[in-house]
């Protein structure tokens, strides 16, 4: 059984609504504890949002839980896309790791993801401003 490592990336939708005079020419002018700790600031929102809280149920802790590992695996990888996977993310949150590849899911697939997964050697498409 072959075990494929994937990134996890701050959400595109963060990046997309970002005023535009934080970007030069396609390149983030925020280094890269910046942007973890404005990551974190959005996942701070995201929290305190009444319609995902709803959404996020019962299990909103253990999401909780991993949004926090995934920003101490961003700053232990010192990028904005930690190749850490749910094993790693399972032990840092101390959730099994198919809670943890389960609550993933959940976050990529809401209407404004909080992460996205990205595969090694696929070709990632960059929305272009509005």
């Amino acid at each position: 059984m072959s075990a494929s490592v994937t990134g996890l990336s701050w959400g595109s939708w963060m990046w997309r609504h970002w005023p535009r005079r934080w970007t030069d020419a396609g390149q983030s002018l925020l280094n890269t504890w910046q942007q973890v700790l404005l990551w974190l600031n959005a996942v701070w929102v995201a929290e305190r949002d009444p319609d995902r809280r709803e959404a996020w149920g019962r299990v909103a802790p253990a999401i909780r839980m991993l949004l926090r590992a995934m920003a101490v695996a961003g700053r232990m990888d010192q990028g904005v896309t930690p190749a850490f996977g749910t094993r790693q993310l399972a032990r840092m949150s101390g959730y099994d790791h198919t809670t943890v590849a389960k609550h993933l899911k959940r976050l990529r697939e809401e209407a404004h993801p909080l992460v996205e997964r990205i595969v090694p050697g696929a070709v990632v498409i960059t929305p272009a401003w509005p």
